[in-house]
């Protein structure tokens, strides 16, 4: 079962919400799954 927590449209809004969520739950690496920027740039 899953709970819709927002419904957004515009991507700038989407962006901000998810790091307003990463910051709220703590969830970087290492305490959670979101990799920090700089370690995205190194995946390619």
């Amino acid at each position: 079962m899953f709970l819709l927590l927002e419904y957004i449209l515009a991507e700038e809004e989407l962006n901000r919400k998810l790091r307003e969520y990463i910051n709220k739950y703590n969830s970087l690496e290492p305490n959670g799954y979101n990799l920090p920027e700089e370690k995205k740039t190194n995946l390619n």
